[in-house]
């Protein structure tokens, strides 16, 4: 409900949460968590020993590529959006003034374009302004889904 004051003419509104249980309430304790969740807990990685170059599968090779791409430069305003603040000011910044307030048919490409110019501003950001950090930053982001005493098998050709 909104309210006007009459002397400011300015509307605002008084909100309050509220938890609500949708659908049967028997049926929701049955399929409730039995525990909270717990994250997987990491496990530290052993340095690689040996790296083997593999032969590229054909579908890399198949297509004779004409040109390179031109660079798609991150745009200025985002830029400065994103190079200064807590993650959780940058996060705001990007939702407010970048991503379109609804995700459908028409905006869904300019909201995976902003998203994607972030992704790449994080990556160049720890490379140029930390390089001492790239290589840890970026192997935490692969550790996330490391699967500890996970097997590989051989499963074709292209495959060692």
């Amino acid at each position: 409900m909104s309210f006007l004051d009459l002397q400011t003419k300015k509307k605002f509104f008084i909100s309050r949460a509220l938890r609500v249980v949708i659908g049967n309430k028997e049926d929701h304790e049955q399929l409730k968590a039995s525990k909270p969740y717990v994250p997987r807990s990491t496990v530290p990685r052993k340095a690689e020993r040996k790296i083997i170059e593999g032969i590229k599968p054909p579908a890399l090779t198949s297509i004779p590529y004409v040109k390179n791409l031109k660079l798609a430069r991150i745009p200025k305003k985002l830029q400065d959006a994103i190079s200064d603040g807590s993650t959780a000011e940058i996060i705001e910044r990007i939702r407010s003034d970048f991503l379109p307030p609804t995700l459908n048919s028409q905006s869904l490409a300019r909201h995976f374009k902003i998203l994607l110019w972030v992704e790449e501003h994080r990556a160049q950001y720890v490379e140029l302004f930390l390089p001492f950090l790239s290589l840890i930053k970026h192997r935490q982001d692969l550790e996330r889904y490391d699967i500890p005493d996970a097997r590989l098998k051989k499963g074709g050709p292209f495959y060692l």
